[in-house]
């Protein structure tokens, strides 16, 4: 298996959880009006950069248990990193704009958030999500 990112992962959960922290300003601002947007969805995005955040913990705490190859090692690190900061950072814009994101409909802010979910969060966590249990369970040999 590849080298143990841990601290990697472990820094990369701490500082999701930062930005989950500030965007409770965003969360609040929403809700009172002072800002436009969908205060429901900035909710979402706020509580998805804190679920993120214990994902990534979760991974790096069991990083040494993992039997993985290298490449597929690295390719759990990046995807659930990569797919944690985009499901807080896309569901922010689908607050902003005010679109739902869970269907083409044909309009062009929505279709390109539904885009952005699928290629950064929906693909990725599947895959991470398959690589974390496969390696959980030891079917691979580094």
């Amino acid at each position: 298996m590849a080298k143990d990112p841990t601290g990697q992962l472990y820094r990369a959960g701490a500082l999701l959880f930062g930005l989950g922290a500030l965007t409770g300003i965003l969360v609040a601002a929403s809700f009172s009006g002072k800002i436009g947007g969908s205060p429901q969805f900035m909710l979402a995005a706020h509580l998805n950069a804190l679920m993120g955040c214990f994902w990534l913990f979760c991974v790096g705490a069991s990083w040494d248990r993992l039997s993985l190859k290298p490449a597929h090692a690295r390719l759990l690190l990046r995807s659930t990193v990569l797919a944690a900061y985009a499901n807080w950072v896309v569901t922010i814009a689908k607050s902003l704009l005010e679109v739902q994101g869970i269907d083409y409909v044909g309009e062009i802010s929505n279709d390109t958030v539904f885009g952005l979910l699928t290629l950064t969060v929906v693909i990725p966590t599947l895959l991470s999500s398959g690589l974390w249990v496969r390696g959980l369970w030891g079917s691979e040999r580094g």
